[in-house]
Parts: C-alpha cells; sequence; structure tokens
C-alpha cells in the first residue's frame, strides 16, 4: 500500500494524478474495512469525477484509460449485487455522477 500512496502523492505533486492508483488504493481500503460504503462510495465518485474532468480538459475520450477500465469494473461490481442496499448504492452513485459530469461539460463544450 505504500508503493501506491507514494505513486498517488508523485503523481499530485507533478500535476499527473495517479486514477488508477487512487482507485486501487480505495478499494483495498475498502476490502480492509477502513471505510464505510457510503465513505467508499462518495470517494469513488470524486476520483471519477476529478478524472472526468482532467480528460475534458485535455479533450480525451473517457473510457480508453486503465483508470476508468478499473472504475467500470469496481462499479459493475456493485450494480450485479443483487441486494437493496447495493442497488440503492447503484443509484445514488450513477446520480452524483451524471451531475458531476453535467456540470464539468458545462465547462468543457466540443
Amino acid at each position: 500500500m505504500e508503493d501506491l500512496r507514494r505513486k498517488i502523492e508523485e503523481g499530485r505533486t507533478s500535476g499527473k494524478r495517479a486514477y488508477l492508483e487512487e482507485y486501487q488504493l480505495l478499494h483495498t481500503e475498502q476490502l480492509q474495512g477502513k471505510l464505510t460504503n457510503n465513505d467508499y462510495d462518495k470517494q469513488l465518485e470524486q476520483i471519477y469525477l476529478d478524472h472526468y474532468k482532467d480528460l475534458a480538459a485535455h479533450k480525451l475520450p473517457p473510457g480508453d484509460d486503465p483508470a476508468s477500465d478499473y472504475f467500470n469494473h469496481t462499479y459493475s461490481a456493485i450494480a450485479r449485487s443483487t441486494s437493496p442496499e447495493d442497488k440503492e448504492r447503484t443509484k445514488k452513485i450513477h446520480e452524483a455522477l451524471e451531475k458531476g459530469m453535467h456540470e464539468i461539460d458545462k465547462d468543457y463544450p466540443e
């Protein structure tokens, strides 16, 4: 985990965030019980929206990189769950991402 933390810090310092490592660290901390589902979901949303904004600022299509693949895999795992709690989590995450992407798209029209 220290390698992930170091890569994340280096990325933030250099201005090129290590989104894949941020997703991986977040997931690891959740698996270790260090985060509630709510805390995990909020951080997942924030990383995704920061990543989306960086892609928009550089006119890159979302979903064409390892960090996007990792997010999609993680989000899909929650969405595939049959528990009512996870269905509600999926709905809330989706709504937050849609709202956030809409706001970002206003700032970066095509």
